[in-house]
């Protein structure tokens, strides 16, 4: 196949376009592979330097083709040090090159290889590492209501105290007893207030007796648990809800009781909050409750409140009867009537029973001893066989009351074994009471 020349145009809106033409398709599957490509070339005013430290720099460019990202770098223009990413390839470039020397000048430049394996470098460019911090690596740990731990480490070995106080007139300092000189530092500070935000900065000392001073830091000790706000809303004669805040996160125990009884209830709230609300219900109405409430920290430590009360309104509506039952079953020779209901709120239950053909007849079911929203009435002797109304009442402290009735018919009762006897017995014998004049 003999050499030959192409010659082709790129279309206007292409022009613009950042590629790179590899393969040139002929057509009946011919494909012509393109060479000899351009180095490639850095735009702009690149490579350009950022952030430099005492341990590293940062170095950024552009490129006209697509190339990897290669720096060059040595304390001298022979370099020595390749870092960067070989195997991308990218127009956008940023190189960051670690482990430098303090207060050293470095030679760099950079090396961009395209698809073709053609190199482009840069202009050499110099630049000097700034000189080792003396201070640096500061860090508050393990705070607490009245200590924290202040680390550090300098460049070169020293003895280093830190001075602290509520302002950065400092007032109070600590040194660090590391033996001799050192790099690593750690004192704790004790004896601070909770709650307290403070000021510090850390004075190293160099062997040949320089001294450095760092910034200035703050940190804040961690605040005893207080309860800075308690709030009551009655919503009605049964229900009150009650809110409090705490200066920082806490759970909390709420413990309640009717002042004229001596048995306390008590409500927990088990999420880490500033803000908490316990709703109280099924409360007596016109009643006085004392109460007391507990916060406890994410540490545990605890603060309880001085004790508090409240008193419910008077309820005027008379209790609600909800589902309201009546059974009758034998019990040996006996029927026994058992009545259940339920009431919206605290009352005290009652009835009257009687035959439905008796009206007249009326047998109470004496008021219950203790009020509650939970109720079972029982009477025993009643009639087999027997259509029954009962009358229930449910009466609340403050007198309201409501009525419902419900009918229930008795079962009959089964004869006992001696009844059975005697009866079998006079069926098959009843001759005998003919032959001795039963008989008139």
């Amino acid at each position: 196949m003999t050499a030959s020349s192409f010659s082709f145009a790129l279309a206007e809106s292409l022009k613009s376009e950042n590629f790179t033409i590899q393969t040139v398709i002929l057509g009946d599957g011919v494909s012509v592979p393109i060479t000899g490509m351009s180095a490639p070339e850095i735009l702009g005013d690149g490579p350009i330097l950022e952030n430099i430290t005492d341990s590293s720099v940062t170095v950024v460019w552009k490129t006209n083709q697509p190339t990897t990202s290669m720096v060059q770098i040595g304390e001298t223009s022979d370099y020595g040090l390749e870092v960067g990413d070989s195997s991308n390839y990218v127009v956008d470039h940023r190189v960051t090159v670690p482990n430098l020397k303090s207060e050293t000048t470095y030679h760099l430049r950079t090396k961009s290889v395209n698809v073709e394996g053609v190199s482009g470098y840069s202009r050499d460019l110099s630049f000097t590492t700034l000189p080792k911090r003396a201070i640096s690596g500061v860090s508050v740990t393990d705070i607490t209501y009245t200590s924290a731990i202040i680390s550090w480490s300098t460049g070169d070995a020293t003895r280093s105290e830190v001075q602290y106080g509520e302002t950065t007139n400092y007032g109070l300092s600590i040194v660090d007893k590391s033996v001799g000189y050192t790099t690593l530092h750690t004192v704790k500070l004790e004896n601070l207030k909770p709650g307290t935000e403070y000021h510090f900065r850390i004075v190293a000392t160099s062997v040949n007796g320089s001294v450095e001073r760092s910034s200035d830091f703050t940190f804040r000790t961690i605040p005893q648990p207080a309860i800075v706000a308690i709030d009551v809303k009655i919503k009605g004669p049964h229900d009150v809800d009650i809110t409090w805040k705490t200066n920082t996160p806490t759970t909390g125990i709420l413990t309640f009781r009717h002042k004229e009884k001596n048995r306390p209830l008590s409500q927990a709230v088990n999420d880490l909050k500033i803000e908490h609300t316990v709703a109280l219900s099924e409360l007596l109405d016109n009643s006085t409750y004392l109460f007391q409430i507990t916060a406890a920290d994410f540490q545990g430590k605890q603060v309880t409140s001085d004790e508090r009360s409240f008193t419910t309104p008077v309820d005027n509506n008379a209790p609600q009867i909800l589902n309201l039952r009546a059974a009758a079953i034998r019990s040996s020779d006996e029927i026994v009537l058992t009545s259940t209901f339920r009431t919206n709120k605290l009352a005290y239950g009652s009835a009257k029973l009687y035959p439905k053909t008796n009206p007249g007849k009326i047998t109470d079911l004496p008021k219950e001893s203790l009020p509650s929203d939970t109720h079972i009435l029982v009477k025993t002797g009643l009639l087999p066989a027997t259509p029954y109304v009962l009358k229930v009442k449910a009466e609340d402290a403050a007198g309201n009351f409501s009525e419902q009735e419900i009918s229930f018919i008795t079962p009959t009762v089964r004869k006992g074994i001696f009844a059975l006897i005697m009866e079998n017995f006079l069926q098959v014998f009843g001759w005998l009471n003919n032959l001795f004049g039963g008989e008139e």
